[in-house]
This record gives C-alpha cells, structure tokens and sequence, in this order.
C-alpha cells in the first residue's frame, strides 16, 4: 500500500555543495502524518475510535490481553477450535464468564454465548452439560480395534462417540474357571446284636464295628455342588470392582463460539 509522504520547506537559499547534503536537506523535510493514515495498530485499555484499524487489547496494567479487528464489533477469534477438550482438575468455573463467555441462552452463535462446557455430545448448547455430560465416571479410550492376546486384531472395535464398559461385573458360568469340589462323608454306625465300635478314628469317623455287630451307615456329602456351601447359600451373585485407581477430573470442551466480542 501506497503512503503519501508529506513535503516541508526547503530553507531560503539553500544551495547544497554535494549530493549527500542535498539527500539530507530533503529527507529532513518529508514526513508522513500517522494519524492521517487509514491503516495501523493502536495498543490501549479501552477501543480505538478508528474502525480502520487494529487494536491490541491492554489491561488495567498495560499487559497485552488479545488483538481484535472490527467487523460490527471488535471481535478477536479465539485460539483453540471447537471441540477442543481438556482436563480440569479443580473447581468449575463460571462457564458464563470463563474465557470471555457470557450468559446468553443456546443455542450460542459464532460471537455470543460460552466458550466452554463440560464435555457433551454437541458443541451448540442443545444438549448442556452436567446433564448430558457424557464423560460423567468415564474413561477416556482410542478410537480403533482391540487386539487378541496372541497380537491379531479382533473384532471388538471403539467407533467415535461410542460408549460401552461397565465398573461391576457379576460372572458368568462361561467366565468360571474351570475347577472341582472335594467331599468329606461322615459316617454314622449303629451297632447291634451285642457287637461294639472301634472309637479310635480320626476326623470325627467311627472306627470298624468289632465282635460281630451289624452296622448302618448314613452318609452326608458336603461341599458338593448342589448343597450348600460353608456360610450357606447366597441370595444373588456378587458383583466385583474392574475399575483400575482412579482419580477424578473434569473435561471442559470449547463450545461453538469463535470469537471474542468488544461491543
């Protein structure tokens, strides 16, 4: 772009022994006015009044916040693009005033509404989080296809979106190792006919009925699968823990909104 530069006025009789001179005498009376120019930068703490150019943001302490262009307003777009997530491992804040947010209702449009949310299905404010955050006790996972202990890809695959997993589980038969019950019989001897018992068995048994008695033998097999097991038998399976240690976070995710705005 051209500028125009302005000429001053050469002193009285002015006669330059060499071109150096002359090259002085003029380049200290051309000038170009600044404010006359349509084009710039301007730095303060509140909006320029020239439209034609831009303004750098400053604070109450003259640090440098963003760069805004006018287009109706003095809008600046923001850094991260939507859908932009990140952890956050303190207190929420203000979605409505965080990060230049403000309170108008969603749908939230290119200039107005917040600039972040907890994570949700959609960026524009129709499905606000906390109710349909749908990081809510989860884990994030890479999109992508399991792998089989041996290496080779499976079919189980994660889709983007998809949700699945589950904190407890109660197994399956088809998930019970395989394994075996032992049994202990207890025998009970009942001597008759003048006969009598050898007590000295171990384990609570009788020993061999001795001088001809009759015995009867009543057996009891604990342990098998279908009695009771010691503690006697549950009312329901009992489901247990797969989650790994944990610590909780929230997920913030840039909304819709593109740009900064300085009415």
């Amino acid at each position: 772009m051209n500028v125009p530069v302005l000429n001053g006025q050469l002193p009285q009789g002015f006669c330059p022994p060499d071109y150096q001179t002359m090259l002085n005498a003029f380049s200290a009376q051309q000038f170009v006015q600044i404010d006359a120019v349509s084009t710039g930068s301007v730095a303060s703490n509140t909006p320029p009044a020239d439209h034609s150019v831009t303004w750098l943001q400053l604070d109450s302490l003259g640090r440098p916040v963003r760069t805004y262009f006018y287009y109706g307003a003095w809008l600046s777009r923001h850094p991260l693009p939507p859908g932009f997530t990140m952890l956050w491992n303190q207190a929420l804040p203000n979605f409505q005033t965080f990060d230049g947010g403000d309170a108008v209702a969603a749908p939230w449009s290119d200039v107005s509404g917040q600039m972040w949310q907890l994570m949700a299905a959609t960026l524009d404010g129709l499905s606000v989080a906390p109710a349909n955050d749908v990081m809510n006790t989860r884990v994030p996972i890479g999109v992508g296809t399991f792998r089989n202990p041996d290496g080779t890809l499976s079919t189980r695959t994660v889709v983007l979106g998809q949700q699945g997993g589950e904190d407890q589980h109660i197994l399956t038969q088809p998930e019970i190792a395989p394994h075996y019950h032992t049994t202990k019989v207890a025998v009970n001897k009942a001597v008759k006919d003048g006969g009598s018992t050898d007590t000295s068995g171990k384990g609570g048994f009788v020993g061999p009925i001795v001088d001809g008695g009759t015995e009867i033998l009543t057996s009891v097999a604990e342990g098998d699968p279908a009695t009771a097991p010691p503690g006697g038998v549950p009312t329901q399976a009992l489901a247990h823990n797969t989650l790994p240690p944990y610590n909780g976070v929230y997920f913030l995710q840039r909304t819709n909104r593109l740009f900064y705005v300085v009415p």
